[in-house]
């Protein structure tokens, strides 16, 4: 079966540069207050509405929905399976921690929590497929995948 929706393999390079150049930007403004002067949008001077944190999530978001898209060099029905079953984890994972953080977290600290719910899903899909996709196979004592 032929996967439509699915980026080529050579996309993951492309897409880690853009991740890790995305997360450098949002840490920068986060905790340094960077801005680019050139993406300043408002006519007074008054106002801080500058895009450029908005311009480092849609950097982290492009990046993770592209690499949680690409193509395997070899796509069989094992690492379908294995995508599959990751997705799965991560949404179940995600929802548990939102509840936990819904009877446990109150005001904007709540708000924090939803606005990083959003890359949630990705980052524990991304980390529960190649762990199972690589690194658990290695340390299985027969060597057949399982």
């Amino acid at each position: 079966m032929k996967h439509q929706l699915m980026l080529p393999a050579g996309m993951k390079i492309p897409a880690l540069l853009l991740f890790a150049a995305s997360v450098a930007l949002f840490l920068m403004v986060d905790k340094a207050n960077f801005e680019f002067a050139w993406l300043h949008v408002g006519s007074d001077a008054f106002s801080n509405n500058n895009l450029t944190d908005e311009l480092a999530l849609s950097g982290v978001i492009l990046s993770l929905l592209g690499l949680c898209c690409c193509r395997e060099r070899i796509e069989d029905e094992y690492v379908r399976s294995i995508r599959l079953q990751s997705w799965l984890i991560a949404i179940l994972v995600n929802y548990a921690l939102l509840m936990i953080m819904v009877w446990t977290q109150f005001g904007l600290a709540f708000l924090g929590i939803l606005f990083y719910n959003v890359l949630t899903p990705m980052l524990i899909y991304l980390l529960v497929f190649y762990l199972r996709l690589h690194v658990l196979p290695r340390f299985s004592k027969s060597g057949i995948r399982a």
